[in-house]
């Protein structure tokens, strides 16, 4: 059960995200960060409603949320798990799962082998 309301959620969204702006390595500058301003435009609002998310005043779509990770460079999941640092029940959520491309099934024998397919296939018709 998550213990908090709308509210709360969307404060410690709000503030995962004003931590990772504060903290973007910008190839551009020496200087950490990135501001508002430039946080908005990739991702297609204002800088007041990236104003709002930080403070919570507003929640974040996933579809925004998506849109702040790939231009922070982070995945979504790091939002979450520095939201929730200090919440283990809700982090239990946040671990990665292996993508299909990361699985490692070049040795491994296919669900349905076209032998057992033809076979069952035979039996079906006798």
């Amino acid at each position: 059960m998550i213990p908090m309301t709308e509210t709360e959620h969307n404060k410690r969204i709000g503030e995962a995200i004003f931590y990772f702006r504060s903290n973007y390595k910008n190839p551009d500058t020496n200087r950490p960060g990135i501001t508002q301003t430039k946080l908005a435009k990739k991702v297609f609002v204002t800088f007041q409603q990236i104003q709002k998310y930080e403070k919570g005043s507003n929640g974040v779509s996933s579809y925004r949320l998506l849109l702040i990770s790939k231009a922070l460079k982070i995945n979504v999941s790091d939002i979450f798990c520095k939201a929730y640092s200090d919440m283990s029940e809700i982090l239990a959520f946040c671990t990665p799962f292996e993508t299909i491309a990361e699985l490692n099934i070049k040795e491994e024998k296919p669900i349905i082998i076209k032998d057992e397919l033809s076979t069952n296939e035979e039996k079906k018709q006798n």
